[in-house]
């Protein structure tokens, strides 16, 4: 039974809806929270249903950063997944790459995470792009806002999201 859950997670469009479901919610519950760094991005608790699920293990399971990491990215992208600032970016990048056409779920690799987060920028990029840049002081305050800059963890300085840095390549 637990094998033939994680066969229709895996290789029907099931688990791909239940996943873009998933990612929608955490962006929606963690938008307040976008502009501040984080200790970990992976939201392992939310994730910790569809993961065993994934992986058929039962509600008794523990899962981890690592399991989630394991489960859903390749090992070629585990450094940068570790980069991202906090969990509504971790969500969003995830939920970007699940919105490309697909009938089943596949491992996200390095270059489609890339390709994910250089939409994003792009489309944010954009938005920042309409307000004068003249005023140093607004442009900074548009880039916290749409998570840009990240405030640290102690609230001292603003750091580069690497969202929007990784993408271009620098």
């Amino acid at each position: 039974m637990k094998e033939s859950k994680q066969r229709e997670m895996i290789e029907t469009d099931a688990g791909l809806n239940e996943l873009r479901i998933l990612m929608a919610a955490i962006v929606k519950e963690t938008t307040p929270d976008r502009c501040y760094l984080e200790s970990s991005a992976v939201p392992t608790g939310a994730m910790a249903r569809i993961t065993r699920q994934f992986l058929a293990r039962t509600e008794q399971d523990e899962v981890t950063d690592v399991d989630v990491l394991a489960t859903f990215f390749a090992e070629d992208v585990l450094k940068l997944v570790q980069e991202l600032p906090n969990q509504y970016w971790f969500a969003r990048c995830f939920g970007a790459v699940l919105q490309t056409p697909a009938t089943h779920f596949e491992k996200i690799t390095h270059a489609v995470l890339l390709r994910a987060m250089l939409a994003i920028s792009r489309t944010t990029r954009e938005r920042i792009n309409a307000f004068d840049k003249t005023n140093t002081e607004l442009t900074a305050a548009v880039k916290v806002a749409e998570g840009v800059l990240i405030i640290s963890e102690t609230g001292q300085m603003l750091v580069e999201n690497p969202v929007f840095w990784s993408s271009t390549g620098r």
